[in-house]
């Protein structure tokens, strides 16, 4: 599977919705949430640049978490073409993702989530808490 690519509950309606949408359907269709993360992000950076003076910025790197419900690959998608005819327009996007861990609250190992689907490779059961994969933020603006 493509790691950049979350397994969120989202994912699964998402993947739905496409098998009954032709390629060119699926930006309008299945990206809205995607679409309006994009705008906040940009408007962030904006600010950001304002408020600090930057002119220019090379590169935003943002950190989407495994369980954030936010799929890297539709947030890049839509980058680029929310971008055309904006002062970002040449302004490069990096995604790390980051990998949801929990800890089970039976045997108290950690584990990652999505690739163990909830359950304790230990124990195998699946009680456990989250303790990192849920966010979404805007980790670093780069500059020229």
């Amino acid at each position: 599977r493509d790691l950049r690519m979350s397994r969120g509950l989202g994912d699964v309606y998402k993947r739905q919705i496409s098998s009954f949408c032709t390629k060119n359907m699926l930006p309008e269709v299945w990206s809205m949430h995607e679409i309006g993360v994009v705008r906040q992000v940009l408007k962030t950076v904006e600010n950001f640049a304002e408020e600090n003076g930057l002119e220019k910025i090379d590169t935003i790197v943002l950190e989407i978490g495994d369980l954030s419900l936010v799929i890297p690959k539709y947030v890049e998608d839509i980058y680029n073409v929310i971008i055309k005819g904006t002062p970002f327009e040449f302004t490069k996007l990096q995604i790390e993702v980051v990998e949801g861990q929990g800890i089970c609250r039976d045997c108290k190992r950690a584990f990652p989530i999505v690739k163990n689907e909830g359950y304790c490779p230990r124990c195998g059961k699946r009680n456990a808490d989250v303790i990192s994969g849920r966010d979404f933020l805007v980790k670093e603006v780069i500059v020229p």
